[in-house]
């Protein structure tokens, strides 16, 4: 399951325009956060998410 979000992470960083990529992140952060009170392991799938949003802000810095 980690594995298959990193490499969506990936491919979304190379497919797609750099805002999308983050307004899906912060889209499936949320949902992923109200998962979180039901399941209390998706802690490690929100914390790869984050990672992701701070790997696709750098980008964006370098970009710009």
């Amino acid at each position: 399951m980690l594995e298959e979000i990193k490499q969506t992470m990936m491919m979304m960083t190379y497919s797609c325009p750099m805002k999308s990529i983050v307004k899906k992140i912060l889209f499936t952060r949320k949902y992923h956060i109200k998962e979180q009170n039901r399941h209390p392991h998706n802690a490690l799938l929100i914390n790869l998410l984050d990672k992701s949003l701070m790997h696709v802000k750098g980008i964006q810095l370098m970009v710009e």
